[in-house]
């Protein structure tokens, strides 16, 4: 359960408000909730992309 709310809260407050909330000594161990964030942003954002050019190649072709 920590772990999920880290990763929900990280983009949600700053960064050392997380590190106190979960306690960590080390702001390493926090800001890995953070790459784990921007990795999944970063997976949706290609797969969005990825549907952008199928609907503009559909239209393209299908110009008359």
């Amino acid at each position: 359960m920590r772990h999920t709310f880290a990763t929900e809260q990280v983009g949600l407050m700053r960064i050392k408000e997380l590190r106190a909330l979960m306690e960590h000594n080390n702001i390493q161990r926090t800001l890995r909730y953070q790459k784990l964030t921007l990795s999944h942003a970063e997976e949706v954002a290609k797969q969005a992309f990825k549907v952008l050019i199928k609907s503009l190649n559909y239209h393209l072709i299908n110009i008359t």
